[in-house]
C-alpha cells in the first residue's frame, strides 16, 4: 500500500476522530503540506529509517517558504504526525516496524516567558479598549488561557464564592469558533480563587456591559464571539504598546504572570498546578520551577540546620538503655 492511500484511512481512523478537532485540522494540515509531498507514492514497506532521517533534515534546513528553514517546532510537530500514523500502520500490520521509533526530533527551545508587575497590568488595563478593560486585570489573576477567557459565561463566575468555574473553552479552527468545546484536558476542568482585584473588575464589567447568565463575560464590540485573531489585530498589540510594555508581551504571557503572582503569594505548587490546570504537578514545576524563591543552596543550607537540630534532639533525649556511662564504658 501506497503511504497516501493508508494516510487516507488514517484520516478516518478513530485514533484521528478522538482528536480535538483544533489538533485534528493541524495534524491534517502538517500532513497536507509537509509529509504527501515527500511520501505520497511511496509503498508503506519501503519507508525506512534513513528515508525519515533525511526528510527530517532537509525539513528543517528548506522546508520552508522559498526554502527557507523550517523552525523545530514545526519540524518536531511534523515527525509527530507521521509518526502517529506509522504507528498505526504496524498495529494494523501493514508494516512489522515503525521506522520513527529511533529517529531523533528536534527540540525547540524555550519560548520566552514575559512576565509584568500589578502597575504594568493596571496601566495595560488603561490602554486597551474600554470593553476589555477588565481583561488583562481578569487574565493576569487568575491565569484562565484565552480560549477559557473568551469562552466563559457569567453563570460560570459566582462572585459570591470568589471563584470562576472552568468547564469549557472555545476553539478557532477552519476560519471557524467553536463554543462549548471540552477543556484542553481533564485538569482543565477546574475551579479558580478571584482576587479582589479581580471581582472588582468583573463586577465593573457587568455594571457596565450587563450579561444574562449563558452570555459571554467577554464580547464583540457588536455583542458576539471574541475572535482571539481580531482581538489581537485590533486591541491587543497597540494596548501593549500604549502601556510601554515589552512588545513581546503576548496574550498568553498573562497566564504566565498570574502563575508568577500566585508563587509571589506563596500559593504552593499543587495548588498553582491545579489552578493553572495542569496535568501534573511535573509539569508545573519543569514550566515554572525557576520562579520558586528557593535556590538550591538555601534548600542545602536549610536541609543541614533541620538535620542538625533533629540529630541533636535526639541525642539528648536517648535512652542508652545502662544505668550510667561507665556502664557503655564496659560494653
Amino acid at each position: 500500500m501506497e503511504f497516501a492511500d493508508y494516510a487516507e484511512r488514517w484520516k478516518r481512523s478513530n485514533d484521528a476522530m478522538k482528536l480535538r478537532r483544533s489538533t485534528r485540522n493541524r495534524d491534517f494540515g502538517y500532513l497536507d503540506r509537509y509529509i504527501i509531498p515527500r511520501f505520497d507514492k511511496v509503498a508503506l514497506a519501503d519507508i525506512d529509517f534513513e528515508m525519515v532521517d533525511e526528510w527530517l533534515v532537509k525539513l528543517r534546513e528548506s522546508g520552508g517558504k522559498g526554502g527557507r528553514p523550517l523552525a523545530p517546532s514545526t519540524v518536531l510537530l511534523a515527525g509527530i504526525v507521521l509518526n502517529k500514523i506509522l504507528k498505526r500502520a504496524v498495529k494494523s500490520r501493514h508494516i512489522k516496524r515503525n521506522p520513527c521509533s529511533d529517529v531523533t526530533l528536534p527540540k525547540p527551545g524555550k519560548k520566552p516567558m514575559n512576565i509584568i508587575t500589578a502597575p504594568e497590568i493596571e496601566r495595560l488595563a488603561d490602554a486597551i479598549d474600554p470593553r476589555y478593560r477588565a481583561f488583562p486585570i481578569f487574565a493576569c489573576f487568575t491565569g484562565l488561557r484565552a480560549s477559557e477567557c473568551f469562552g466563559l459565561t457569567w453563570r460560570d463566575v459566582h462572585f459570591d464564592l470568589a471563584h470562576v468555574n472552568v468547564v469549557t473553552t472555545t476553539i478557532e479552527t477552519d476560519g471557524q469558533r467553536l463554543t462549548g468545546q471540552p477543556t484542553k484536558s481533564d485538569a482543565g476542568v477546574r475551579t479558580v480563587p478571584l482576587s479582589a482585584r479581580a471581582r472588582e473588575a468583573l463586577a465593573a464589567h457587568k455594571a457596565k456591559y450587563g450579561g444574562e447568565p449563558d452570555d459571554y463575560v467577554f464580547t464583540s464590540p457588536k455583542g458576539g464571539p471574541v475572535r482571539l485573531a481580531n482581538f489581537r489585530n485590533r486591541f491587543w498589540h497597540r494596548a501593549v504598546s500604549a502601556a510601554g510594555i515589552n512588545t513581546g508581551f503576548v496574550i498568553h504571557d498573562q497566564r504566565h504572570t498570574a502563575v508568577s503572582l500566585w508563587i509571589e503569594a506563596g500559593i504552593n505548587v499543587r495548588e498553582v498546578s491545579e489552578f493553572a490546570g495542569h496535568e501534573s504537578v511535573a509539569f508545573t514545576l519543569k514550566t515554572y520551577g525557576h520562579l520558586y524563591p528557593t535556590s538550591g543552596i538555601e534548600f542545602i543550607s536549610k536541609l543541614d540546620v533541620a538535620t542538625a537540630a533533629a540529630l541533636d534532639s535526639d541525642n539528648k533525649g536517648m535512652d542508652s538503655g545502662h544505668e550510667s556511662t561507665e556502664d557503655l564504658a564496659e560494653v
